[in-house]
Formats: C-alpha cells, structure tokens, sequence
C-alpha cells in the first residue's frame, strides 16, 4: 500500500508540472510549429482534395512533459520516496530528448535533421542506455527466460546478446513511438494506458524504481493528454471544432519511447512489452515494413508487366505497387479508409487498453502455460488488425439495392467475399449508373465487376462508362480524382480524358 501511495503522489507532481509547463510553453512558444512540408500522393489532404483547417499545431507539448517527467523524480528523490540511482536512467533519457528537440528546432526552419542522423543519434544513446542497464543495473547475469539458455552462461555470448537485445528494442521503440504523434489523442492516450499497465505491476512486484518511473510516465501522459484530447476532424466533417492545442514534438516522443523501452528491459518485460505497447508495435512494423523494405525494393527491381508495352514498365508512382496498406503508419491507412480521426483513436485505444489488460495479466499469473495463452492472444489481436489493413486496401465494383427495387452501381471496400455468411466489405461510394445502363457493358460483369482492384482503377472505370453513357461531366469528376502519373500509365483512357478536359477548356472560354 506504502508503494502505490507513493506512485501516486510522483503521478500528482508529475502530472501538475506537465499541466503547468504545457501552459507556459503555449504562451512563450506559440510560434514552435513544424514548417517541415511532405509531399506524397498519399497524402490526406490531396485525396481528399479538401483545405484542412489546420495541420499544424505547436510542437512544444515534449518541452514540459520532459520537465514534468524530470523534476517529479528528481523531488521524489528528494524526499526520500525514490532511490537516487533513477538518476543514471535520466542520463540517456534527456540524450534522446536533446536530440529530439535539435529536430524540433529545425523543423521550425523548414527541414529537419534527416533520417540517417537521427538513427545515429538514437543508435548510440540506446547504446548508451545498454551500458547503464548492464553495469549499474546488474544485468552482466542473464536472467530469465535467458537464463534456461546454456550459451548464455558464457559471458561473452551473454554480452553481444544483451547489447544486441537491448539496443534493438530501444531503438525501434523510440522510433515506433513517434510515429502516433500526429493524430490528436492518440499517442497521448497510448501512453498513458501502457504507463499505467507498467506502474501495476511493477508496484504488486515492487519493484521501486521502474514503479516510479511508470507512475510519473502516467502523470506527464495525463497532464499532456488535457491537451492534446482526440478530434471530431474528418474527411467528412473537415470544419468540425479541433480539440488538440499542442503536440508532443520529437522532443517528447523520443523521451516517451526510450522511457519505454528502458522500463521493458529494467522490468525484464521485453517480451511482454510486444503485448503492452502493442499499437506502438503495430504503427512501427507497418512503417518499417512498408515504407522502409518493400518501397525501396520495388522502386529499384520491380517491372510491371501491364506497363512495359506502354513504355513506362520501369517508370511508375508507388501508388502501382502490391503494397500491403494504403499509407503508414497504421493509423494513416485507417484514416485514408475516410473513418473519423477521433473514431480511429477510440479504436486504437481500445485495442491498446486490451492488450494492457493482457500484458499485465501475464506478469501476474505464475503458469506457463497461462502466460503462453495470453501472449498468443495478444499476438492473434494484432495480426487480426493488420489483415484488417491488408484486405481493406483494395475495392471493387458492386452493385446496390434500394427498397424501392432501384439497383445502383457502387464502389464497396473490402472483399468481395462472405465469411460465415457476414459480408467482409461495406460500401464506400454510390454512383448513379442504373443497372439498366450498363447492358451495353455486358462483358464488364465477368472482367470487371465483383473483381479487387485499387480506388484508382474503380474511378477510372466507372469514369469510362459514363463516358460511353454520354455524361461526360460526370466522366471527367471520375478521372479527376485519379492521381495524374497513375493515369497516365493508362495510355489511350488518359488520351481520351485530355481531349475531355481539353473541350471543356474551349467550351469555357
């Protein structure tokens, strides 16, 4: 009990001094705001083809959240509430942040510092935090499960293992964790679900220190998270009221993430920290392996059949290749897929709070066999959401029926399929194509309809039927909307779209 009272207290100061800072950093550093521009056709707003009414928010949220964190436990340690040796874990925190805040700064100035230096940047203070842990923190022994491993009895083999454990979790926990902020509420929210999970178990263990790092990691999450609170903003809705005043910034994501992974290692959790942090895990598999692997293999050695007779086999936006989601991190493809930026949060959390209450539950329970079940489930939570991501990329063409007998071509998401007689897709746009209409197109029902396809080759199609139907305004909404370098990777479609758009030039005039 004297432990949890003492939790509490460290997450009362750190949560006041983050709420304070957060303030004062508003008013002193209204103008912190990244100027940093990303061009991509993935982008939301260009899909969307909407003016958001603003993006940008300061980034000074990770400035007082890194001073909440700090002076709670310094003050704890002051008093006599924590040991003085959390001291030695503030050394590479404040590394990461210090770097993270250099990016901050030069992101106000346009561009800031570029992947490969911040990788070094994060390398060496994970490499840092791996000293720390193994020299001052007893982990020259391994422990369980390395323990139950021969090889680890010998020194050397323990200590390449080690550091090469640890510096890979830090590494790519820190990296994971920044990629949440940016969705007002989620990362917030996220963080404070997995500090709390960390601050139950490390107290009913006692384990002092991680106890009170959790319990001020929660404190700063819930003073930041007053400010940063999820949005009604929407594809739909795009002037609804943005409740979000700040965000966490590199600075804070940065701390955040190391925090973590430092906390999984002291704790000996690393491998429940997959379950725990599993969202995080989840925006950084999805980044890494889509953005940072498959993109950069097709771009340098794929050839696309369908596109090598129209001369541009070699030559073709990204937008072209059998990637897994349409945008990452995670949470991009969700909002790509027009759900609701505060609904997507909801899921999010939900999903991170489930798998807290998973987590937890396996460093309480003492059988084997218990903990193996509810990693798998935790495991079989996350592969679900991303085979959620997978078939959701593609759409096809259906059709629609109304009460009044009216039968409507569509666009649905999802795949044409039924499993266990629920339909595994929704509809996502209706047309005003009759079924009638498309009698002339009877050949379409056997190539083309019931078939995945991309949102570019559903816009496209549907544009060429109303071009054949004589609508020709309509036609040309269709093939607007389709990114132009995909377009014209459909040679004698993109002549005919031109000679449109070109008459309705002339007509204008």
């Amino acid at each position: 009990m004297q432990d949890f009272i003492v939790g509490l207290l460290i997450f009362l100061v750190s949560f006041g001094i983050t709420y304070i800072g957060t303030l004062i950093c508003l008013k002193v550093l209204p103008g912190f705001v990244s100027r940093e521009k990303k061009t991509g056709v993935y982008r939301f707003e260009d899909i969307r083809k909407i003016d958001p009414v603003s993006t940008k928010l300061p980034h000074s949220g990770g400035i007082a959240v890194l001073i909440g964190f700090t002076t709670s436990l310094w003050l704890s340690s002051q008093l006599g509430w924590v040991s003085a040796s959390f001291r030695w874990f503030l050394l590479p925190i404040w590394g990461f942040a210090v770097a993270g805040l250099v990016d901050d700064i030069r992101k106000t100035q346009g561009v800031g510092i570029s992947q490969r230096t911040k990788l070094i940047f994060v390398a060496s203070f994970s490499l840092l935090l791996s000293l720390i842990l193994y020299f001052r923190f007893g982990f020259a022994v391994p422990y369980t499960p390395y323990s139950q491993v021969s090889y680890f009895s010998i020194p050397l083999v323990w200590f390449v293992w080690f550091f090469f454990m640890s510096v890979t979790i830090t590494t790519t926990t820190t990296l994971s964790t920044g990629f949440s902020d940016g969705m007002d509420g989620l990362l917030g929210g996220l963080w404070l679900i997995a500090s709390l999970a960390y601050a139950l178990f490390t107290t009913v263990h006692q384990a002092t220190i991680a106890s009170a790092i959790s319990f001020a990691l929660a404190g700063s999450a819930f003073g930041f998270l007053l400010f940063n609170l999820p949005s009604s903003w929407s594809a739909k809705k795009p002037r609804s009221q943005r409740r979000a005043r700040v965000y966490l910034g590199e600075t804070g994501s940065m701390m955040v993430g190391s925090a973590f992974a430092f906390l999984a290692i002291l704790s000996q959790t690393e491998l429940t920290w997959i379950i725990i942090g599993g969202v995080f895990v989840l925006e950084g598999a999805t980044a890494l392996y889509q953005a940072k692997i498959l993109t950069p293999l097709f771009r340098r050695s794929m050839k696309l059949s369908m596109h090598i007779y129209n001369g541009n086999g070699h030559n073709f936006p990204h937008t072209e290749f059998p990637l897994p989601f349409l945008a990452t991190p995670y949470h991009c493809h969700l909002d790509l897929l027009g759900f609701g930026r505060h609904k997507i949060v909801y899921m999010l959390w939900t999903l991170g709070l489930v798998l807290a209450i998973l987590g937890t539950g396996s460093t309480l329970v003492t059988e084997l066999f218990a903990k193996v079940i509810i990693w798998l489930t935790g495991i079989s939570l996350l592969a679900a959401f991303w085979i959620f991501g997978h078939w959701t990329k593609n759409v096809f063409l259906g059709f629609r029926k109304f009460d009044d007998g009216l039968i409507l071509l569509s666009i649905k998401r999802g795949k044409p399929f039924r499993l266990f007689g629920y339909k595994i897709y929704w509809i996502e746009e209706v047309t005003d194509i009759n079924v009638s209409d498309l009698e002339q197109f009877g050949f379409l029902s056997d190539i083309v309809f019931w078939k995945p396809m991309s949102k570019a080759e559903a816009l496209i199609t549907i544009g060429y039927i109303y071009y054949q139907l004589g609508k020709y305004t309509e036609a040309l909404d269709y093939w607007s909307r389709v990114p132009e370098r995909t377009f014209k990777l459909r040679c004698e479609i993109y002549k005919l779209y031109m000679q449109m758009v070109q008459k309705s030039v002339v007509v204008q005039m």
